[in-house]
């Protein structure tokens, strides 16, 4: 039997093939994308490429006892000794290395600073413990002892009351290891308010110790 094939009818088939070619064509592609652990500021792909933005300070938490205890010396320079610990649920490989400024290896380093309340500013380097490493999830704690170079003569009693809501920076380099194998670094900087430190004997607690700032370390 002959069927007729009309323009009408060509015309319909038309219009229902279309369609199914632009939908084939039209949708993109979408990439996978690396999930983010619980918890974390950061992606994988975000430390892979060695992202240095806020949000690596972010994906660290301060912990540990957040002490710091200050030894006057009268005419000597005065030094603070601080004790903190730091932990990430980020995807951190192997152990991560802080380091604080020091007079041989890490002298390049942005050096802590002290601002006393009468205004008075002091740049320091770390004498003892400048290095602490750990792994991220498990933490780790750092044990320093920063000299505040050129602060003699405020360390006599006289002087000790311009203590007392002092500010401390302390700027820290990270190294760590992305889950991709490369090696990156950035620079993290630390702050935290003295309280009662001029007579106080023995450790005090840090008052309202947070990260400050992050940045590229070039």
């Amino acid at each position: 039997m002959h069927q007729n094939i009309t323009r009408r009818s060509v015309a319909k088939g038309a219009a229902w093939s279309v369609p199914v070619i632009a939908a084939t064509s039209d949708v993109p592609t979408m990439a996978a994308s690396t999930p983010t652990p619980e918890g974390c500021a950061l992606t994988d792909d975000q430390l892979n490429n060695g992202y240095c933005g806020t949000r690596v300070a972010d994906s660290w938490t301060i912990e540990g006892s957040r002490t710091f205890g200050n030894q006057f010396g009268g005419a000597a320079n005065a030094q603070t000794s601080l004790n903190i610990g730091f932990r990430s649920t980020c995807n951190y490989r192997g152990s991560v290395t802080f380091k604080l400024k020091n007079a041989s290896g890490e002298r390049t380093l942005p050096s802590p600073t002290l601002t006393l309340n009468d205004r008075r500013s002091f740049s320091g380097v770390a004498t003892l413990g400048n290095v602490g490493s750990g792994g991220a999830r498990a933490g780790f704690l750092m044990a320093s002892t920063i000299q505040w170079l050129d602060s003699a003569g405020t360390t006599n009693r006289a002087n000790r009351q311009s203590w007392d809501g002092a500010t401390v920076r302390v700027p820290t380099e990270i190294s760590y290891t992305a889950p991709n194998g490369t090696l990156h670094r950035c620079l993290l900087t630390y702050t935290f308010t003295m309280q009662g430190s001029w007579n106080a004997s023995g450790s005090q607690a840090m008052v309202s110790p947070r990260w400050a700032s992050a940045a590229p370390l070039g």
